[in-house]
């Protein structure tokens, strides 16, 4: 670069400490003081030094480092994508069973209003009829007193 110290992304602290502990046989995962070169692993959490090997420093010209990486960095990737796989295929099928449960529900909500409605209007009729009856009936008693 330019001489000017860029700060590296968590992600890219995460690369490399994975990059330096494939080099070094250090377990990947959080620093800890039982870890073999632990203060190496560690300085590289702060971004202070960058991965070394036999003393070199460790640039992306070398081919074995860089294709290391590629690998782990293929393998985070393919676990997220399993991942974001397996929760859209849950929330597809979550969203079909709702969509599906709305429509039987509607389908026999609806046809259950429907036959209220049927009986309704049978019982209007029914009862203008009985209005109708009692009117004649009512008309009846008047023309007799």
């Amino acid at each position: 670069m330019d001489g000017k110290h860029v700060k590296p992304t968590p992600g890219f602290k995460r690369g490399v400490c994975a990059v330096a502990a494939l080099l070094s046989f250090v377990p990947v995962g959080a620093p800890s003081a039982a870890t073999p070169n632990s203060e190496f692993v560690q300085a590289i959490y702060r971004g202070e030094a960058t991965p070394r090997r036999n003393g070199v420093v460790a640039t992306t010209a070398d081919p074995e480092i860089e294709r290391r990486f590629n690998d782990l960095r293929r393998e985070l990737l393919d676990d997220r994508s399993k991942h974001v796989d397996w929760w859209l295929n849950a929330t597809a099928i979550f969203l079909t069973l709702i969509s599906v449960l709305g429509v039987l529900g509607g389908y026999f909500g609806f046809r259950r209003f429907h036959e209220i409605e049927s009986e309704a209007r049978k019982n209007v009729r029914k009862s203008q009829q009985h209005a109708s009856e009692a009117q004649d009936l009512g008309s009846g008693l008047i023309t007799r007193k």
